[in-house]
């Protein structure tokens, strides 16, 4: 945390490719409709690669850090990232459309609540203990934010269920489940 400059419990986090699909200006635009009070105690925390297409959300991230409460760490080795997620007090993944959201289970796993949009595999990722989205409803996301970032009892209730949804993905599952696809494709 003292590489980053960071706080335990004291920052939302957002580990992302720099891209439009991303929606990260949409979580911006969101973030700053937070009382300004809740922006400065817990700042925004974006961490990722230069992906494509990214000059406007570069411009943007670049405005908002200079106001003090949005923190662009940039690339940040793969042996960090746990610390990151662990440290956060929540995590925001407003995506357009996902893969598997594997950013997302990695919270979970970090016991961290989840704020994310409804799109994609995230529902099924994410669990009952999230809070979700329009990816684009900028006036939404600001509520949920404020509750995963003030609500002690959202948040004791959003780590226990996470961390139960979180067991259910493991890579043992996957491999067997995969093996049994293979298998009925096999025999027909």
């Amino acid at each position: 945390m003292k590489k980053y400059n960071l706080k335990h419990q004291q920052y939302a986090l957002f580990v992302v490719t720099l891209e439009p699909r991303k929606n990260i200006i949409s979580l911006i635009n969101a973030y700053e409709k937070l009382p300004a009070q809740l922006r400065n105690v817990y700042p925004l925390v974006i961490s990722g690669f230069k992906g494509w297409k990214n000059e406007d959300i570069l411009k943007k991230i670049d405005k908002t850090a200079r106001a003090g409460w949005l923190v662009y760490l940039g690339y940040v080795p793969r042996s960090d990232i746990p610390f990151l997620f662990s440290g956060a007090r929540v995590f925001c993944f407003p995506g357009e459309y996902e893969g598997f959201g594997l950013p997302v289970s990695e919270a979970l796993q970090s016991g961290v609540p989840v704020v994310c949009s409804a799109t994609s595999s995230l529902p099924e990722v994410a669990g009952e203990s999230s809070f979700y989205h329009d990816p684009k409803d900028v006036n939404h996301i600001p509520i949920q934010l404020e509750t995963a970032l003030s609500s002690d009892e959202h948040r004791y209730l959003a780590i226990q269920k996470g961390l139960l949804h979180a067991k259910s993905f493991d890579w043992e599952k996957c491999a067997r489940q995969t093996v049994n696809v293979y298998n009925k494709l096999e025999m027909l």
